[in-house]
């Protein structure tokens, strides 16, 4: 979530790459770990909102990243989280992200 959240705020030409390998790291050491821990319903929200306020700055940005988290192992964190996931917190928030990204 550091690394997500120091590099939110960058602007400078290489800002895109940066911001985009911030969600990629985020995603695989934040989001799905916690993910399936199931009971970080705290730490869970904040990596939603902080992963929101990157995408924000890069419409191109969150299409890459939501290509990622979708064809990654046939999109397999996702199913688990929306299908097997009896934390509904942690399914509100993917479907938060994915809202935002979508929108």
């Amino acid at each position: 979530m550091t690394i997500m959240s120091s590099v939110s705020g960058l602007e400078d030409e290489h800002a895109e790459d940066s911001k985009l390998l911030a969600f990629k790291i985020g995603r695989k050491v934040g989001f799905e770990v916690l993910a399936r821990l199931f009971t970080n319903t705290q730490h869970i929200k904040k990596i939603t909102k902080t992963m929101i306020e990157v995408a924000r700055s890069s419409p191109t940005m969150s299409a890459e990243f939501l290509k990622g988290l979708i064809e990654e192992n046939d999109a397999e964190i996702v199913m688990e989280i929306l299908l097997d996931c009896t934390d509904k917190v942690t399914q509100k928030q993917l479907c938060k992200i994915f809202k935002f990204m979508l929108c």
